[in-house]
């Protein structure tokens, strides 16, 4: 609400308590966002996306991995996130199948059961909107990579890691090399339409009417590359797609792992690599204080008495709590023209007198409370 110094106000509007601390997002094939209910410490988990198998029985896709860490999130601010997308075998009728995110290609034959599978695509929170091969490097937070496609002929390689792993080679079918911290995964060779991976993308499998599909990379940070064939039909193979690699670079107590190795499951207990779509998770670890800016009384033309509520100490005591006074909408702690800081530091109601006010001006307050934790505010009146 509007203080104005000749008007009286209207009720008080209460700040929402959330009580919910985990915040789940599954694959939706489009953007999801987060918009921070509290300052305080974060815990993000992401999952990459497993590619698709190829089409021989051992030519399975890569499965995705898994990272996690810790970030200090301000009040109000908006993340980013992309779930990857699981790929599918490529076609010569649907497409190539790389999967949302990153996913690279599968290669396609003219002849039946010859075709590679699509990489999946990588699962990476951020704090700009975007594909994660669009986005600034510095505005990404954590990042899952995906698995890498099968090949007709051989299995691709699992995510990262720091590291996405290599697929197979079979004969003279050679399998991509995983993506890493800095570059994507290389491809065997690129005249036969297999790519390297790069930032945000799975390079795509070989791509030939007269030889056996490649396995598309799996996304990543820096997405796996290519599986390729060398020869053509009744004399050629071919191979997966390389790993896409994770990221924690943004995060404090963070880890990674591969899509090789045990890691949490999202519905609970552990498993060796994530399957199917990919996943995150947003967990509050540590609660601020909970605050509540109250009505204005004894409204006069330059002066009012404001009133706030501490109503929860939250994992830390209070350290500071008061009001701010501002002249403009949506302003902050550091835009204030006053801060009037109350000499009790408990739970409970609290109220203090402003005076000396312009005329004809419209003035903003907020009820605020400090703690180890974070700085939380009331609903601006």
């Amino acid at each position: 609400l509007r203080i104005l110094t000749f008007l009286l106000l209207l009720a008080p509007v209460v700040n929402q308590v959330y009580s919910q601390t985990v915040y789940t997002f599954d694959y939706t094939g489009g953007e999801q966002t987060f918009t921070v209910p509290h300052t305080g410490t974060y815990k993000l988990e992401v999952w990459g996306a497993e590619g698709s198998d190829g089409e021989t029985g051992s030519a399975l896709g890569g499965k995705g991995g898994y990272s996690v860490g810790e970030i200090n999130i301000d009040a109000n601010q908006i993340i980013y996130i992309y779930v990857g997308g699981q790929g599918v075998k490529a076609d010569i009728s649907s497409g190539n199948g790389g999967g949302f995110n990153g996913g690279g290609n599968g290669g396609y034959d003219s002849g039946p059961d010859q075709h590679g599978g699509g990489g999946g695509g990588a699962t990476h929170i951020a704090s700009s909107s975007g594909l994660l091969k669009v986005i600034p490097k510095s505005d990404v937070i954590i990042v899952a990579g995906g698995g890498g496609g099968g090949g007709r002929d051989e299995q691709a390689g699992h995510a990262g890691g720091l590291n996405g792993t290599d697929a197979e080679d079979y004969k003279d079918g050679y399998g991509g090399h995983g993506g890493t911290q800095t570059a994507g995964g290389s491809t065997h060779i690129t005249s036969r339409g297999a790519t390297n991976g790069s930032f945000g993308l799975g390079g795509n499998g070989s791509t030939n009417y007269n030889a056996a599909g490649g396995g598309g990379g799996g996304g990543g940070y820096y997405g796996g590359g290519g599986g390729t064939s060398t020869l053509d039909h009744n004399d050629g193979f071919s191979g997966g797609g390389g790993g896409g690699s994770s990221y924690i670079g943004g995060l404090t107590n963070g880890s990674t792992t591969s899509g090789n190795a045990t890691m949490p499951n999202p519905d609970g207990g552990n498993m060796t690599g994530n399957t199917g779509n990919g996943y995150a998770r947003i967990t509050l670890l540590t609660t601020p204080p909970t605050v509540t800016t109250d009505s204005a009384n004894a409204v006069t033309a330059n002066s009012f008495t404001v009133f706030g509520n501490v109503t929860s100490e939250g994992d830390s005591s209070i350290t500071e709590r008061g009001f701010i006074i501002g002249t403009s909408s949506s302003f902050t702690f550091s835009s204030a023209i006053d801060t009037l800081i109350d000499d009790a530091i408990t739970v409970g109601s609290y109220n203090a007198s402003v005076s000396g006010l312009s005329t004809n001006t419209t003035y903003y307050y907020k009820a605020y409370a400090i703690s180890a934790v974070g700085t939380s505010y009331g609903t601006e009146e």
